[in-house]
């Protein structure tokens, strides 16, 4: 992954095998009876979440599928993940294995294992989920202070996979209602801001067709161009969590100058001003500087089961500018430091909330432990 996206209070770690493959491991009979996808362009991040009803047209039993990725889409997938519910059992993650298959270098392929057997003319229904940062660009990619960001996303009307689809739609949602242009697969409707394609009928294996929507979207593109983050154990209790940040906004350009009046009386529509972190809720010592010294501007509220810190920038951010700072906080060993005879094991956050839908590029973690262990 060239990016890491991290939403989740919890961190979740896939580990992929890798296998070869060939174009007879895609079982013919498998078809995909009912395919319904989301697209969420809402934010900086292009999340999509698609129901997928797979039908056993064969004679014999089943255990597993192919999933593929949009060839377009491939080095900007952040995160990948299959829900099912397995019979008398209630609904839970199924096991992603990443296969090499020589035939198509150009996309990315997963086996999903279904964890029991599919019969002959019985149908399973999963969902899949997926995330995709720097899926959207900005077009035009300068503008002025008083000007709306618009974005282009380009991807496929059609769900990309290898096996045939009797009927799919799409339905993609927008941060706003103006929408400059967008692709027409017929059908396709507009309503307000959401985009409807199909319903499509019989459509053939890995099959492609262009998708291509030039919209407005004004949230905040911001990205952790790098970030540092240092866990010290210490004997006596404590846990210190500093983190260093390199923070860029990496939607379209600031072209021309900068007008301090301008801002105070009308915030320009595509410039950041604070944004919010969130740490744990054991945290204290709480502090946030950058080369200069302390912001005082940024503010602290306890919550019962978090701790938030607003953070605001010596500088409103525009497109292409950037900012770098620190920030680092105290908690008590025991909330995370467990003892397992004479073994101790740190189980902690990778990462804490940095702001809403963030993207981290480039990740450093270092785990100082007290002087001794081994």
């Amino acid at each position: 992954m060239s990016s890491l996206f991290l939403r989740l209070a919890t961190v979740v770690v896939l580990l992929f095998t890798f296998f070869t493959v060939g174009k007879s491991d895609f079982d013919p009979k498998l078809v995909f009876s009912e395919v319904s996808r989301k697209i969420d362009l809402s934010t900086q991040l292009a999340k999509v979440s698609t129901s997928l009803t797979i039908k056993n047209g064969g004679d014999s039993n089943t255990r597993y599928f192919y999933l593929s990725i949009e060839p377009s889409l491939v080095d900007k997938l952040s995160y990948v993940g299959v829900m099912g519910k397995i019979p008398d059992e209630d609904e839970s993650s199924l096991t992603l294995i990443e296969v090499d298959f020589k035939s198509y270098r150009e996309t990315k392929f997963f086996k999903v294992e279904l964890g029991f057997p599919l019969k002959p003319g019985e149908s399973f229904d999963v969902t899949v989920e997926e995330v995709f940062v720097h899926a959207m660009t900005p077009f035009p990619t300068k503008i002025t202070q008083s000007e709306k960001q618009y974005v282009l996303f380009s991807g496929n009307h059609y769900y990309y996979t290898p096996y045939t689809v009797k009927k799919q739609t799409t339905t993609v949602s927008l941060a706003t209602s103006s929408v400059e242009s967008y692709s027409k697969l017929k059908p396709t409707s507009l309503s307000d801001n959401a985009i409807t394609y199909g319903p499509y009928v019989d459509v053939g294996a890995l099959s492609a067709n262009p998708m291509r929507i030039h919209c407005e979207n004004n949230t905040p593109f911001l990205s952790v161009l790098g970030m540092t983050r240092t866990v010290e154990v210490s004997h006596w209790g404590n846990i210190a969590v500093e983190e260093t940040y390199h923070i860029k906004h990496v939607g379209a350009e600031l072209k021309g100058p900068f007008s301090r009046y301008d801002y105070q009386r009308t915030p320009a529509p595509a410039s950041i001003k604070s944004f919010k972190s969130v740490l744990p809720a054991a945290a204290s010592d709480v502090y946030y500087r950058d080369e200069i010294g302390n912001i005082s501007t940024s503010n602290l509220w306890t919550q019962e089961d978090s701790v938030e810190l607003e953070l605001r920038p010596r500088f409103p951010l525009f497109g292409g500018w950037q900012t770098r700072f620190y920030m680092g906080y105290n908690v008590p060993s025991y909330e995370y430091l467990y003892n397992l005879g004479s073994k101790y094991i740190l189980k902690m956050r990778v990462i804490d909330h940095i702001f809403d839908e963030f993207v981290v590029d480039h990740l450093t973690i270092k785990i100082i432990l007290p002087e001794g262990c081994r």
